[in-house]
């Protein structure tokens, strides 16, 4: 990736009225342009032309008048498109959505593609016109959170009752989660993942409306197991945690940091009150996190600072994942 420019340096924003196939395309290429002066890959900025030319084209054959605006996002992290029009609307927004779904006069990549290609994505359309919003922001760098990641079930089984999830978004916050179905196999594997899916969806909510909503949704479907959870957001000023049953977050000694858990689980006993533990994010950072079946971590000896977080996430498992159980260790290095 190349490197970002400085802000003084780059096109903060550009509109245009979308009247004929040259504005689809100026349009377009502003897009890419931007994207490639705040720092986007070729590769991702070419994804970003396609999008905002699909939609911009879309809003030129079936509107009288479109209006696009790409911006800069508030931290230069991202850029985001906002395209209105005064349109018929979509008649059926689920089925533009599906893949294939596409006029002649576009170039073919079709809503959901768009959607795909963008990291957030919203349509809200109506008899009096479509309004689209997009966004895709910059990876966070390896040299402000560094993160590694291993997960295996029990040894002997096929289907791992753990899921993780290690989400970064507006190109500065991650939210990074452990899911533990109760029990093994694929009862617990279908909670788990059912949980993570939910969570995914919703990753912005505050964490503890975020394990209500997943115990109501798990509660609603009637899947037979319930998950335990460890939940944690890291922003550019703070850190959140919440952890529920047996999945664990730890800090290096030098941190001098405890985190607090609540008994119970999702989709069987939430209780009553939940605590999300917010404190000012540290400068320099050692956080584990792990599902049950990785025990007894002496962490002051294996949180090496020499170490990728990748390669230390590796030797947590190799030496204190237990044989009986599936297993889950995350590492966050910043």
């Amino acid at each position: 990736m190349s490197n970002m420019r400085d802000k003084e340096d780059i096109q903060l924003s550009s509109s245009i009225v979308i009247q004929d196939e040259a504005d689809v395309y100026s349009f377009a290429s502003m897009a890419k342009h931007i994207a490639l002066q705040l720092g986007f890959t070729y590769f991702q900025a070419g994804l970003i032309f396609l999008a905002a030319s699909e939609i911009a084209m879309n809003s030129f054959r079936h509107a009288e008048h479109g209006v696009a605006i790409i911006q800069v996002t508030d931290n230069n992290k991202g850029i985001e498109i906002n395209i209105d029009d005064r349109g018929p609307g979509i008649g059926n927004l689920e089925l533009a959505m599906k893949d294939g779904f596409s006029t002649r006069q576009t170039l073919g990549l079709g809503l959901g593609a768009a959607q795909r290609s963008m990291d957030e994505f919203s349509v809200k359309s109506s008899a009096s016109g479509t309004s689209v919003k997009m966004s895709c922001y910059l990876p966070i760098p390896r040299q402000l959170i560094d993160t590694g990641v291993v997960s295996f079930p029990v040894v002997g089984g096929d289907v791992n009752g753990d899921a993780y999830l290690i989400k970064g978004y507006e190109g500065d916050k991650m939210l990074v989660a452990i899911f533990d179905g109760a029990g093994k196999g694929i009862q617990a594997s279908k909670s788990a993942e059912f949980v993570k899916k939910q969570v995914l969806e919703n990753y912005k909510l505050p964490l503890d409306d975020l394990v209500r909503f997943c115990h109501e949704k798990l509660l609603k479907y009637n899947l037979s197991r319930g998950v335990e959870v460890a939940l944690f957001r890291i922003t550019p000023d703070s850190i959140e945690s919440l952890i529920m049953g047996n999945t664990s977050i730890q800090a290096d000694s030098t941190q001098h940091l405890s985190f607090f858990f609540h008994d119970g689980s999702i989709g069987t006993s939430l209780p009553n009150s939940l605590t999300v533990q917010r404190r000012l994010r540290p400068d320099q950072f050692t956080f584990v996190m792990h599902s049950d079946g990785i025990k007894d971590v002496n962490y002051d000896s294996c949180c090496s600072d020499d170490l990728f977080a990748q390669r230390l996430a590796e030797q947590i498992f190799d030496q204190y994942a237990v044989v009986n159980d599936d297993a889950t260790v995350i590492v966050l290095k910043g």
